[in-house]
């Protein structure tokens, strides 16, 4: 449905940030709902490697907007050094996605 490969990747991206905003602490209850709707539209017809992709863009996004206090945890509470605390959200944030 959607040809255009930058526009996938923004609608794709756009899904992951909209469903960041139906947890807390936003609370935006209605908005998951209606917010996976643009991925979606972005995987519609494509390659399934293709559609994987755009899959774990909106899951990098969203899981990296709700997971950010993982890195509050690890690094204050864990005391381990900043670069090895953001790896460790990212690996986190791959993973779920």
């Amino acid at each position: 449905m959607v040809d255009s490969k930058k526009v996938s990747i923004l609608l794709s991206i756009l899904s992951g940030t909209l469903l960041i905003f139906g947890f807390a602490p936003f609370d935006l209850y209605i908005l998951p709902w209606f917010s996976i709707a643009p991925l979606l539209l972005s995987i519609y017809n494509k390659k399934p490697s293709t559609a994987f992709l755009l899959g774990m863009a909106c899951g990098m996004f969203y899981f990296g907007g709700t997971v950010y206090w993982v890195y509050n945890s690890v690094h204050n509470y864990g005391y381990i050094p900043v670069i090895p605390s953001i790896l460790l959200v990212l690996l986190l944030t791959l993973y779920m996605s």
